[in-house]
């Protein structure tokens, strides 16, 4: 099974948008990713939070468990090492937080079908962070302790699934004042 949706995973990453001046391709199951999370922000968030700090309690969100994972196995991660992913969260971020009128967020607000679909796909970029970002990580990393070790590849599917989550909660991220709880 957790080959299947690896293999489903690569596919869903093969499905792009390409990208003007070079800078590659946006994959769309990330798209939907980065849309989810500016969107649940925009509803729970704190008014009070300013614009950058809203932006950074994004992206830790968003991509603190595959950061989280990769520190653990000590490789780069991912995301600092591509043109395409930190672009996509800061476009959808704008979208959702500053777009004149809250246009595409009330579009998005106001048509259950539309939530159903953005959530959908999300929940389909969790179990592709999961398995492909995660534990074939783990399985396939640089060093070669945590190969082959089962241990390492499900606590780094694990990592990769809700580090980002956890990072939010244990902090604090949607409220105006950081701490940790």
């Amino acid at each position: 099974m957790i080959f299947a949706v690896a293999v489903s995973s690569a596919k869903l990453k093969a499905v792009v948008l390409h990208a003007v001046n070079g800078m590659g391709d946006f994959p769309l199951i990330d798209m939907f990713h980065a849309t989810a999370v500016a969107y649940e922000y925009k509803k729970t968030a704190d008014g009070k939070q300013g614009t950058l700090q809203r932006l950074v309690a994004i992206v830790v969100t968003a991509l603190g468990g595959t950061t989280a994972m990769s520190f653990l196995i000590g490789q780069p991660c991912g995301w600092l090492c591509d043109n395409q992913t930190l672009p996509m969260y800061i476009a959808a971020w704008f979208a959702l937080h500053h777009f004149p009128g809250d246009l595409i967020f009330n579009a998005l607000d106001s048509s259950a079908a539309t939530r159903f679909a953005v959530t959908f796909f999300d929940d389909i970029s969790w179990g592709v962070a999961i398995t492909k970002w995660g534990m074939f990580k783990a399985l396939s990393a640089m060093h070669e302790s945590p190969r082959p070790s089962g241990v390492a590849a499900l606590l780094c599917g694990w990592i990769a699934g809700c580090g980002g989550g956890l990072a939010q909660q244990m902090c604090s991220l949607v409220s105006a004042e950081w701490k940790l709880v």
